[in-house]
């Protein structure tokens, strides 16, 4: 495997591994919420499905590695 290659991938099993633990915190912050927090529930809900999206694409560099 090309150091570039590696490096790269590295790089996305690191964000990776961050985005997991911003979800935690966020399904932390969630379980603080009453029924009458619907706003910062909606906020909270927005933020999980945008870090849920970008964690798709980092799991596909990661895969680079079987494929290289």
């Amino acid at each position: 495997m090309h150091k570039q290659t590696f490096e790269a991938i590295c790089h996305a099993e690191n964000a990776r591994a961050l985005n997991l633990q911003a979800i935690a915190v966020l399904d932390m912050w969630m379980d603080t919420l009453t029924n009458h927090d619907e706003y910062e529930a909606n906020k909270v809900a927005a933020i999980h499905t945008l870090i849920h999206a970008a964690l798709e694409h980092i799991q596909k560099a990661t895969e680079v590695r079987h494929v290289a």
